[in-house]
């Protein structure tokens, strides 16, 4: 089963995807830490977001793994770029608004939707479950997915979240929630104006809107969904 998750961030869907992985067994395939990879290293290389030359030219060359390991009981996944664990590093606040210049670009596009593809259909393949979770996965990765849910929330709610992440990881830097909540709204407007990939919800995606709803409940919802999915498989 191939089961998409799209939403703008903050909504929850790394932290839910995660935790499917951990209590159920089901792969899950963070399509925006490749992205963030990307924007990473063009960081590191002193390439600058709108050069899409040199941009394509290390593309070339990257290697984004992701690897499983086990922490104090449970799975977590490392992003892996070029060798190096950037797990922590591509959360920093400065990645996301390059990471999503760069999505924009039609052949950065073009090569990790392939390699989500990729990595997804392998999966299946030896008979596993795999959750991917981004902004564009039921429109553009895989608009045939078994299972399509769209995440939602309040733009302030999300704003406190992520503040919180970045506190937790300790990479806040000092933000206010004012600044964090710009920085959404900016990416939002972005995200929904691309010409390739734009954050947008299908007419057979299950909407959920997580402002007032724990993650637990959530999860549930999911859950079911999943389950109602597979029986219809079976028929």
């Amino acid at each position: 089963m191939i089961i998409g998750i799209d939403g703008p961030a903050g909504t929850g869907k790394t932290t839910i995807a995660k935790l499917f992985e951990e209590k159920y067994n089901i792969k899950y395939i963070n399509t925006g830490a490749m992205y963030r990879a990307l924007a990473y290293k063009c960081l590191q290389n002193g390439i600058e977001k709108d050069d899409e030359e040199k941009i394509l030219k290390i593309l070339k060359d990257i290697k984004i793994e992701y690897v499983k390991k086990s922490v104090d009981g449970k799975i977590l996944t490392s992003i892996i770029l070029d060798g190096k664990d950037i797990t922590e590093e591509i959360h920093r606040v400065d990645i996301a608004p390059i990471a999503s210049d760069i999505s924009k670009i039609v052949k950065v596009r073009e090569y990790m939707v392939d390699l989500q593809r990729k990595i997804a259909n392998e999966y299946v393949k030896n008979g596993e479950d795999v959750l991917l979770e981004g902004r564009d996965i039921c429109t553009v990765v895989f608009p045939d997915a078994d299972l399509k849910i769209y995440l939602d929330a309040d733009t302030k709610v999300r704003a406190k979240r992520r503040l919180e992440e970045l506190k937790q990881r300790g990479i806040s830097q000092n933000l206010t929630l004012e600044q964090i909540i710009e920085s959404i709204e900016k990416r939002d407007e972005t995200d929904k104006n691309k010409t390739v990939g734009a954050l947008k919800r299908t007419e057979n995606q299950k909407y959920i809107d997580t402002t007032n709803r724990n993650i637990d409940d959530v999860i549930t919802e999911i859950l079911e969904e999943v389950e109602r999915v597979r029986k219809e498989n079976v028929r």
